[in-house]
């Protein structure tokens, strides 16, 4: 935007120049809306949260943002701006789920203070729900505060301060605090804008979670970035009836909106051809996704089934990010539509030692100022063109570092390569450079290695998705496990029935078929019984633990999988049971 320089600045031009212009509504389990805020309001709110931080001498420290899904967060967010303190997005910390990821985020950075609703707060404590080191820490009740004294004025930060530590899903690992200055946010924000085109009429709407980078770069940030309008809903209104989503965009005319693939797949399987006819979606000119591997098929589907909506094709964008770079890293050509390694000419089964499918989808281009690298490694040189290889970015978006982990920070954001200034990040994620555009391969932690070949676990998974119409919306896991020194292949697949003989052994030989491996076991589970991130990604590595306990809810026998390709060892066992 504008000469501002961080999102206090922003703010505070919004509210002087546009005050009655709509920022943020937010929608009820019906699509209602429930709250709103012009930039005056959401500026008159913010100050009187900063102002309670300045007077409890709470500048420069982090402070836990920890709210259900509601327009106080946005409040408590940029009060956190204005006061000039380190805002620590987290999810509500009732669940037993998100109780725990809230629990290790405050171990992680010591928290001074807990910006939340007395409304609620008070209920979770009486009925012990809080984790026991969040109720440790100082709460204050963003609905019960005081409009901001004439007299206070927001606490100047520079652009190089810090202005939020975004944690990761914890998909791999432990959940580690990105640290992103002010800085970062405006650079990835200027980044959104320009390649999805933003400008003051954008309309947002999001289910997102709003302490997850997507929603809260995506969908609070960006629209403030450009002086345009945010319709938020519960992700559980999502998750309940996909349908108020769509309808939420047609109704406000969305221009941008999206998700992870899974989003996709389930508007595409629980919203009927007629309800769809009843859905205008034309203003839609930028339906994204991201944030997992994205499937071609469940993208087509959607576009196919949407179009008589007035979704257009080119419409779809796909786009690669992740915490570590603020959100943003590559997009798409707009109105270009979804685009695929056959798209880009390239119809290579394999590149290098890694086994690629031949319909990856293209993550589009570098945005502006940034520089992407593919780099081996093993051994911290770049491939060619159309090489598999770790994916390095350099970038004024590229965050601090992770709170208080210097030898990781080294290890993650301090990367070098001979003969180019500057440090670069290395995401952890694999992936290849066709013609300059993006092709994400895959998790490096999460490869799976059956004879020196690294197959991605999202492929596999994609073959197995395929396979019935009663995977639509089911989660998978694939991943390796030893086994007399050989690494073997196991599918956990979320079921609503069972399979019958014939069906399971479908899924070995379309395995077999797609990928050339033999699956050591397919697992079979209730929904919801495999373990995600509260972004909603796939914990492979707790399922990988799960199944060698032996305590995955299993609904199949084993026995039902004799003969099915199992290697000798699996058939021995098996024929003994």
């Amino acid at each position: 935007m504008q000469g501002a320089e961080t999102f206090a600045g922003i703010l505070e031009e919004h509210a002087a120049r546009r005050p009655n212009d709509p920022a943020f509504v937010f929608l009820d389990r019906r699509g209602r809306p429930t709250e709103e805020r012009t930039y005056a309001a959401l500026d008159e709110r913010a100050r009187g949260v900063a102002a309670s931080l300045a007077e409890r001498g709470l500048t420069g420290s982090p402070v836990l943002l920890n709210f259900p899904p509601g327009l106080e967060f946005v409040d408590a967010l940029f009060g956190c701006f204005y006061a000039g303190c380190i805002a620590v997005p987290a999810p509500y910390a009732i669940a037993k789920r998100s109780g725990d990821r809230v629990a290790s985020i405050c171990r992680d950075c010591d928290p001074v203070a807990m910006l939340t609703l007395a409304r609620f707060d008070s209920e979770t404590r009486a009925r012990g729900e809080l984790p026991r080191v969040v109720e440790r820490i100082a709460p204050i009740y963003v609905d019960a505060l005081p409009p901001a004294p004439r007299s206070y004025s927001p606490s100047v930060s520079s652009d190089e301060s810090i202005a939020l530590l975004q944690y990761t899903s914890g998909s791999t690992s432990s959940p580690k605090g990105v640290m992103l200055s002010h800085e970062n946010l405006v650079a990835n924000s200027r980044m959104i804008r320009d390649m999805f085109g933003n400008g003051p009429e954008v309309r947002g709407v999001a289910w997102l979670p709003l302490f997850h980078d997507m929603g809260l770069i995506g969908h609070v940030l960006q629209p403030v970035f450009n002086g345009g309008l945010s319709v938020l809903m519960s992700p559980l209104t999502f998750l309940q009836r996909p349908l108020t989503w769509l309808e939420a965009i047609a109704h406000w005319k969305a221009t941008a909106s999206g998700g992870p693939t899974y989003a996709f797949e389930l508007c595409t399987n629980r919203i009927s051809e007629e309800q769809a006819a009843g859905l205008d979606l034309s203003a839609w000119r930028v339906a994204y996704c991201g944030s997992e591997a994205i499937r071609s098929e469940t993208m087509e589907r959607f576009a196919d089934k949407f179009a008589a909506s007035g979704l257009s094709r080119g419409g779809i964008y796909p786009c690669y990010g992740l915490a570590e770079a603020t959100l943003m890293v590559t997009g798409g050509q707009r109105g270009a539509g979804l685009r695929t390694t056959e798209d880009a000419g390239s119809t290579a089964p394999s590149r290098g030692d890694y086994a690629v499918r031949p319909k990856l989808v293209a993550c589009g281009r570098a945005c502006s100022g940034e520089t992407i690298v593919i780099v081996d490694p093993d051994v911290g040189v770049p491939v060619d063109d159309g090489e598999v290889g770790e994916i390095w970015v350099s970038g004024p978006n590229v965050g601090r570092g992770y709170w208080r982990r210097p030898l990781e920070t080294a290890g993650v954001f301090g990367a070098r390569l001979e003969g180019i200034d500057g440090a670069f990040l290395r995401t952890g994620d694999l992936g290849f450079l066709q013609d300059g555009e993006l092709f994400v391969v895959g998790r490096m932690k999460d490869m799976i290695i059956v004879r020196g070949t690294n197959h991605a676990p999202e492929d596999i998974e994609s073959t197995v998705a395929s396979c019935y119409g009663s995977f639509a919306g089911a989660a998978q896991a694939a991943f390796g496990i030893e086994r007399s020194g050989r690494e073997e292949v196991v599918v956990v697949q979320e079921v609503r029935a069972g399979l019958s003989g014939d069906e399971t052994a479908a899924v070995f030989e379309q395995v077999a078929q797609q990928h050339g491996l033999r699956l050591y076991d397919l697992v079979l589970v209730p929904m919801g019984a495999i373990p995600r991130t509260s972004s909603g990604k796939v914990r492979r590595g707790q399922c990988r633990e799960l199944y060698a306990a032996g305590l995955l809810d299993r609904q199949n026998d084993p026995k039902d999988l004799r003969f099915l390709g199992l290697n000798v060892e699996a058939r021995a066992a098996l024929t003994t049971v």
